[in-house]
Protein backbone atom coordinates (compact mmCIF):
# COMPACT_ATOMS: atom_id res chain seq x y z
CA UNK A 1 0.00 0.00 0.00
CA UNK A 2 1.34 3.42 -0.91
CA UNK A 3 2.34 6.00 1.68
CA UNK A 4 -0.71 7.97 2.70
CA UNK A 5 -1.27 11.69 2.92
CA UNK A 6 -2.69 11.50 6.42
CA UNK A 7 -5.39 14.14 6.45
CA UNK A 8 -7.25 13.50 9.74
CA UNK A 9 -11.02 13.33 9.30
CA UNK A 10 -13.88 12.42 11.62
CA UNK A 11 -16.66 10.31 10.11
CA UNK A 12 -19.71 9.43 12.19
CA UNK A 13 -21.87 6.46 11.19
CA UNK A 14 -25.12 5.16 12.66
CA UNK A 15 -25.18 1.44 11.73
CA UNK A 16 -28.85 0.52 11.55
CA UNK A 17 -30.26 -2.83 10.47
CA UNK A 18 -32.47 -0.96 8.00
CA UNK A 19 -30.32 2.01 6.98
CA UNK A 20 -26.82 3.39 7.35
CA UNK A 21 -26.82 7.05 8.38
CA UNK A 22 -24.00 9.57 8.44
CA UNK A 23 -24.46 13.28 9.21
CA UNK A 24 -24.96 13.84 5.47
CA UNK A 25 -26.10 10.58 3.84
CA UNK A 26 -28.59 7.74 4.23
CA UNK A 27 -28.63 4.45 2.34
CA UNK A 28 -30.20 0.99 2.84
CA UNK A 29 -28.25 -1.54 4.80
CA UNK A 30 -27.24 -4.69 2.96
CA UNK A 31 -24.58 -5.39 0.35
CA UNK A 32 -26.40 -7.77 -1.99
CA UNK A 33 -26.00 -11.01 -0.28
CA UNK A 34 -22.37 -10.99 0.77
CA UNK A 35 -21.69 -12.49 -2.64
CA UNK A 36 -19.43 -11.07 -5.25
CA UNK A 37 -20.96 -9.50 -8.31
CA UNK A 38 -19.10 -9.89 -11.59
CA UNK A 39 -18.71 -7.19 -14.21
CA UNK A 40 -20.99 -4.15 -14.24
CA UNK A 41 -24.62 -4.60 -13.08
CA UNK A 42 -27.30 -4.12 -15.73
CA UNK A 43 -28.97 -1.46 -13.59
CA UNK A 44 -27.44 1.53 -11.83
CA UNK A 45 -25.97 0.56 -8.47
CA UNK A 46 -23.35 1.59 -5.94
CA UNK A 47 -20.40 -0.79 -6.28
CA UNK A 48 -17.78 -1.38 -3.58
CA UNK A 49 -14.56 -3.21 -4.51
CA UNK A 50 -12.80 -4.42 -1.39
CA UNK A 51 -10.26 -7.19 -0.79
CA UNK A 52 -10.52 -8.42 -4.36
CA UNK A 53 -14.31 -8.71 -4.46
CA UNK A 54 -17.18 -6.54 -5.67
CA UNK A 55 -20.37 -5.82 -3.75
CA UNK A 56 -23.56 -3.99 -4.61
CA UNK A 57 -24.39 -1.58 -1.78
CA UNK A 58 -27.82 -0.47 -0.67
CA UNK A 59 -30.24 -3.31 -1.38
CA UNK A 60 -32.50 -4.81 1.28
CA UNK A 61 -32.12 -4.91 5.06
CA UNK A 62 -29.54 -6.52 7.30
CA UNK A 63 -30.56 -9.65 9.16
CA UNK A 64 -31.19 -8.73 12.78
CA UNK A 65 -28.67 -10.34 15.13
CA UNK A 66 -27.56 -9.64 18.68
CA UNK A 67 -24.26 -8.09 17.64
CA UNK A 68 -22.84 -6.50 14.52
CA UNK A 69 -19.60 -8.40 14.01
CA UNK A 70 -20.82 -11.84 12.89
CA UNK A 71 -19.90 -11.25 9.23
CA UNK A 72 -18.27 -8.67 6.96
CA UNK A 73 -21.45 -6.72 6.16
CA UNK A 74 -21.10 -3.81 8.56
CA UNK A 75 -17.42 -3.43 7.67
CA UNK A 76 -18.36 -3.21 3.98
CA UNK A 77 -21.14 -0.76 4.72
CA UNK A 78 -18.71 1.33 6.75
CA UNK A 79 -16.36 1.56 3.77
CA UNK A 80 -19.27 2.73 1.60
CA UNK A 81 -20.21 5.39 4.17
CA UNK A 82 -16.58 6.51 4.49
CA UNK A 83 -16.34 6.81 0.70
CA UNK A 84 -19.47 8.97 0.53
CA UNK A 85 -18.16 11.34 3.19
CA UNK A 86 -14.65 11.51 1.69
CA UNK A 87 -16.15 12.22 -1.73
CA UNK A 88 -18.11 15.09 -0.17
CA UNK A 89 -14.83 16.44 1.25
CA UNK A 90 -12.97 15.88 -2.06
CA UNK A 91 -10.50 13.55 -0.33
CA UNK A 92 -9.05 10.27 -1.57
CA UNK A 93 -6.59 9.62 1.28
CA UNK A 94 -7.22 10.11 4.99
CA UNK A 95 -6.57 9.07 8.55
CA UNK A 96 -10.15 8.28 9.53
CA UNK A 97 -11.50 8.59 13.05
CA UNK A 98 -14.76 6.63 13.18
CA UNK A 99 -17.50 7.75 15.59
CA UNK A 100 -19.96 4.88 15.95
CA UNK A 101 -22.67 3.63 18.29
CA UNK A 102 -24.18 0.49 19.78
CA UNK A 103 -27.60 -0.12 21.37
CA UNK A 104 -27.62 1.14 24.95
CA UNK A 105 -27.74 -2.23 26.68
CA UNK A 106 -25.16 -3.81 24.34
CA UNK A 107 -22.53 -1.09 24.47
CA UNK A 108 -20.65 -2.25 27.57
CA UNK A 109 -20.33 -5.90 26.50
CA UNK A 110 -19.73 -5.38 22.77
CA UNK A 111 -17.77 -2.11 22.67
CA UNK A 112 -14.25 -3.55 22.42
CA UNK A 113 -15.26 -6.32 20.01
CA UNK A 114 -16.95 -3.81 17.70
CA UNK A 115 -14.00 -1.43 17.95
CA UNK A 116 -11.52 -4.17 17.03
CA UNK A 117 -13.77 -5.35 14.18
CA UNK A 118 -13.85 -1.85 12.69
CA UNK A 119 -10.08 -1.37 12.97
CA UNK A 120 -9.23 -4.59 11.12
CA UNK A 121 -7.37 -4.16 8.86
CA UNK A 122 -5.78 -0.93 10.11
CA UNK A 123 -4.85 0.27 6.61
CA UNK A 124 -7.34 -0.20 3.81
CA UNK A 125 -7.49 0.46 0.09
CA UNK A 126 -10.81 0.09 -1.68
CA UNK A 127 -12.76 1.41 -4.65
CA UNK A 128 -16.26 2.85 -4.51
CA UNK A 129 -18.10 3.68 -7.72
CA UNK A 130 -14.83 3.66 -9.63
CA UNK A 131 -12.90 5.92 -7.24
CA UNK A 132 -10.04 4.46 -5.17
CA UNK A 133 -9.60 5.47 -1.54
CA UNK A 134 -6.56 4.80 0.68
CA UNK A 135 -7.24 5.17 4.38
CA UNK A 136 -6.05 4.19 7.80
CA UNK A 137 -8.49 3.71 10.66
CA UNK A 138 -6.79 6.01 13.17
CA UNK A 139 -9.27 5.26 15.95
CA UNK A 140 -12.82 4.06 16.61
CA UNK A 141 -14.89 5.85 19.24
CA UNK A 142 -18.03 4.01 20.40
CA UNK A 143 -21.05 5.81 21.88
CA UNK A 144 -24.43 4.76 23.31
CA UNK A 145 -27.04 4.70 20.56
CA UNK A 146 -29.96 7.06 21.08
CA UNK A 147 -28.43 8.89 24.03
CA UNK A 148 -25.77 10.42 21.79
CA UNK A 149 -28.52 12.12 19.80
CA UNK A 150 -29.69 14.12 22.82
CA UNK A 151 -26.43 14.45 24.79
CA UNK A 152 -25.90 17.99 23.52
CA UNK A 153 -29.16 19.33 24.94
CA UNK A 154 -29.77 17.39 28.15
CA UNK A 155 -30.64 20.68 29.84
CA UNK A 156 -33.99 20.46 28.02
CA UNK A 157 -34.82 17.18 29.78
CA UNK A 158 -36.47 18.61 32.87
CA UNK A 159 -37.97 16.20 35.38
CA UNK A 160 -38.34 12.52 34.48
CA UNK A 161 -38.08 11.48 30.84
CA UNK A 162 -37.93 8.24 28.87
CA UNK A 163 -35.83 8.18 25.69
CA UNK A 164 -36.85 5.51 23.17
CA UNK A 165 -34.98 4.82 19.91
CA UNK A 166 -36.92 2.36 17.71
CA UNK A 167 -34.72 1.15 14.89
CA UNK A 168 -35.19 -1.61 12.34
CA UNK A 169 -33.81 -4.31 14.62
CA UNK A 170 -33.89 -3.06 18.20
CA UNK A 171 -35.68 -0.69 20.54
CA UNK A 172 -33.37 1.03 23.04
CA UNK A 173 -34.74 2.72 26.16
CA UNK A 174 -33.28 4.82 28.93
CA UNK A 175 -34.55 7.11 31.65
CA UNK A 176 -33.19 10.63 32.01
CA UNK A 177 -33.99 12.58 35.18
CA UNK A 178 -33.35 16.32 35.13
CA UNK A 179 -30.73 15.96 32.42
CA UNK A 180 -28.93 12.96 33.93
CA UNK A 181 -29.19 9.30 32.84
CA UNK A 182 -30.71 7.10 35.55
CA UNK A 183 -28.29 4.25 36.43
CA UNK A 184 -29.75 0.78 35.99
CA UNK A 185 -32.68 1.92 33.86
CA UNK A 186 -31.29 1.20 30.41
CA UNK A 187 -32.88 -1.48 28.22
CA UNK A 188 -32.60 -2.96 24.73
CA UNK A 189 -35.46 -4.99 23.25
CA UNK A 190 -35.57 -6.91 19.96
CA UNK A 191 -38.75 -5.05 19.00
CA UNK A 192 -37.63 -2.99 16.03
CA UNK A 193 -39.65 -2.30 12.89
CA UNK A 194 -38.46 -5.66 11.52
CA UNK A 195 -40.89 -7.33 13.93
CA UNK A 196 -43.78 -5.40 12.43
CA UNK A 197 -42.66 -6.27 8.89
CA UNK A 198 -42.48 -9.98 9.70
CA UNK A 199 -45.90 -9.90 11.37
CA UNK A 200 -47.41 -8.25 8.29
CA UNK A 201 -45.86 -10.82 6.01
CA UNK A 202 -47.11 -13.69 8.17
CA UNK A 203 -50.63 -12.25 8.43
CA UNK A 204 -50.96 -11.75 4.66
CA UNK A 205 -49.76 -15.28 3.98
CA UNK A 206 -52.02 -16.82 6.63
CA UNK A 207 -55.18 -14.94 5.63
CA UNK A 208 -54.83 -14.65 1.85
CA UNK A 209 -51.85 -16.83 0.83
CA UNK A 210 -50.36 -13.55 -0.42
CA UNK A 211 -46.62 -12.91 -0.42
CA UNK A 212 -45.71 -9.35 0.56
CA UNK A 213 -42.43 -7.97 -0.76
CA UNK A 214 -40.27 -5.62 1.30
CA UNK A 215 -40.88 -2.80 -1.17
CA UNK A 216 -44.67 -3.16 -0.84
CA UNK A 217 -44.48 -3.09 2.94
CA UNK A 218 -42.23 -0.01 2.89
CA UNK A 219 -44.60 1.77 0.48
CA UNK A 220 -47.49 1.03 2.82
CA UNK A 221 -45.71 2.10 6.00
CA UNK A 222 -44.19 5.24 4.51
CA UNK A 223 -46.82 6.51 2.09
CA UNK A 224 -49.85 4.21 2.32
CA UNK A 225 -49.80 4.01 -1.50
CA UNK A 226 -48.77 0.39 -2.07
CA UNK A 227 -50.40 -1.12 -5.16
CA UNK A 228 -51.92 -4.11 -3.38
CA UNK A 229 -55.51 -5.31 -2.76
CA UNK A 230 -57.49 -3.31 -0.21
CA UNK A 231 -58.16 -6.41 1.90
CA UNK A 232 -54.41 -6.93 2.28
CA UNK A 233 -53.94 -3.27 3.20
CA UNK A 234 -56.56 -3.65 5.90
CA UNK A 235 -54.81 -6.55 7.57
CA UNK A 236 -51.50 -4.68 7.30
CA UNK A 237 -53.10 -1.72 9.04
CA UNK A 238 -54.41 -3.94 11.83
CA UNK A 239 -51.00 -5.59 12.21
CA UNK A 240 -49.20 -2.22 12.39
CA UNK A 241 -51.59 -1.01 15.09
CA UNK A 242 -51.06 -4.20 17.07
CA UNK A 243 -47.29 -3.69 16.80
CA UNK A 244 -47.55 -0.13 18.12
CA UNK A 245 -49.75 -1.38 20.96
CA UNK A 246 -47.03 -3.91 21.84
CA UNK A 247 -44.43 -1.15 21.77
CA UNK A 248 -46.45 1.04 24.11
CA UNK A 249 -47.16 -1.95 26.34
CA UNK A 250 -43.44 -2.71 26.62
CA UNK A 251 -42.71 0.93 27.46
CA UNK A 252 -45.33 0.69 30.19
CA UNK A 253 -43.66 -2.46 31.54
CA UNK A 254 -40.43 -0.53 31.82
CA UNK A 255 -42.12 2.29 33.69
CA UNK A 256 -43.45 4.84 31.20
CA UNK A 257 -46.33 6.84 32.68
CA UNK A 258 -47.63 9.61 30.38
CA UNK A 259 -49.06 11.51 33.36
CA UNK A 260 -45.72 11.67 35.14
CA UNK A 261 -43.05 11.95 32.45
CA UNK A 262 -42.32 12.75 28.82
CA UNK A 263 -41.51 10.14 26.19
CA UNK A 264 -38.94 11.15 23.56
CA UNK A 265 -39.29 8.95 20.47
CA UNK A 266 -36.76 8.65 17.66
CA UNK A 267 -35.74 6.17 14.96
CA UNK A 268 -37.76 4.70 12.11
CA UNK A 269 -40.31 3.14 14.46
CA UNK A 270 -41.22 6.61 15.69
CA UNK A 271 -43.11 7.17 12.43
CA UNK A 272 -45.16 4.01 13.00
CA UNK A 273 -46.12 5.17 16.48
CA UNK A 274 -47.17 8.51 15.02
CA UNK A 275 -49.17 6.94 12.19
CA UNK A 276 -50.69 3.87 13.84
CA UNK A 277 -50.89 4.82 17.52
CA UNK A 278 -54.33 4.69 19.16
CA UNK A 279 -56.28 7.67 20.49
CA UNK A 280 -54.34 7.69 23.76
CA UNK A 281 -51.06 7.90 21.85
CA UNK A 282 -52.37 10.61 19.51
CA UNK A 283 -53.63 12.65 22.46
CA UNK A 284 -50.23 12.31 24.15
CA UNK A 285 -48.47 13.53 21.00
CA UNK A 286 -50.79 16.53 20.78
CA UNK A 287 -50.36 17.38 24.46
CA UNK A 288 -46.57 17.10 24.31
CA UNK A 289 -46.29 14.07 26.59
CA UNK A 290 -44.83 12.20 23.62
CA UNK A 291 -42.20 14.16 21.68
CA UNK A 292 -41.03 13.10 18.21
CA UNK A 293 -37.44 13.54 17.01
CA UNK A 294 -37.80 13.40 13.22
CA UNK A 295 -34.11 13.95 12.39
CA UNK A 296 -32.93 10.69 10.80
CA UNK A 297 -29.32 11.88 11.18
CA UNK A 298 -29.67 12.67 14.90
CA UNK A 299 -27.60 9.76 16.24
CA UNK A 300 -24.81 10.18 13.69
CA UNK A 301 -24.62 13.90 14.43
CA UNK A 302 -24.55 13.11 18.14
CA UNK A 303 -21.67 10.66 17.69
CA UNK A 304 -19.84 13.30 15.67
CA UNK A 305 -20.27 16.03 18.28
CA UNK A 306 -19.17 13.85 21.21
CA UNK A 307 -16.21 12.40 19.32
CA UNK A 308 -15.06 15.83 18.17
CA UNK A 309 -14.92 16.97 21.78
CA UNK A 310 -13.04 13.82 22.82
CA UNK A 311 -10.49 14.21 20.03
CA UNK A 312 -10.04 17.91 20.76
CA UNK A 313 -9.13 16.94 24.31
CA UNK A 314 -6.41 14.70 22.85
CA UNK A 315 -5.11 17.49 20.65
CA UNK A 316 -6.50 15.99 17.44
CA UNK A 317 -8.18 18.58 15.23
CA UNK A 318 -10.65 17.13 12.72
Amino acid sequence: MKELNYTPVLIAIDHGYGQIKTPNFVFPTVPTGVQSCFGTPAFAADILEWAGRKYIIGIGHKEVRVGKTADEDFRLLTMAAVAKELERMSLREAAVYLALGLPLDWAADQKETFRSYMRTPYEQSFTYNGVTYDIEIADVLIHPQGFAAVAGHLDQFRGMNMLCDIGHGTMSLMFINSGKPVPGRIYTELMGVHQCVMSMRDAAMKEFHARLEDEQIEDFLRNDNAEIPEKVKQIMDVTAREYVNRIMGKLGEHGFDPQMMKLHLMGGGMWLVKKFGDKTVQDAIRSGSILLNTDIHASARGYEAIARGTLKGRGVIV
